[in-house]
């Protein structure tokens, strides 16, 4: 699988797993789930959690001391995508360069592959 992870996405991943696990001892086993689901107006969506478990049958990848996992559903929908947290004048978010992306809705947060 192939997806890249920019270090200012990375940066912001990690950010999120101290503040959302703050008490727990193992934040360094935390994990990135990345999937893909259908939904939004061009059909399928992008969504994002922190685990502490693998499912047996999740594929993982480490980029930046990060480790991120996706279920056999969303490998297609991800491999080869960008990950990158961009920060803009008004607002930062998560922002996801897929290249086999063939359309995307107007306000960009759904796709068709």
């Amino acid at each position: 699988m192939n997806i890249t992870l920019t270090k200012s996405a990375a940066d912001k991943i990690t950010e999120a797993m101290i503040k959302d696990h703050r008490n727990a001892w193992n934040t360094p086993n935390l994990l990135f789930r990345i999937h893909a689901e259908g939904g939004g107006c061009s059909g399928m969506q992008y969504g994002f959690s922190i685990e502490d478990t693998i499912q047996e049958d999740d594929t993982m990848i480490e980029q930046h001391n990060i480790k991120m996992i996706v279920d056999p559903f969303s490998y297609p929908y991800v491999d080869g995508v960008i990950l990158d947290f961009e920060k803009k004048l008004f607002s930062s978010s998560f922002v996801i360069k897929n290249p086999n992306m063939q359309g995307s809705c107007g306000c960009g947060t759904s796709f068709a592959i």
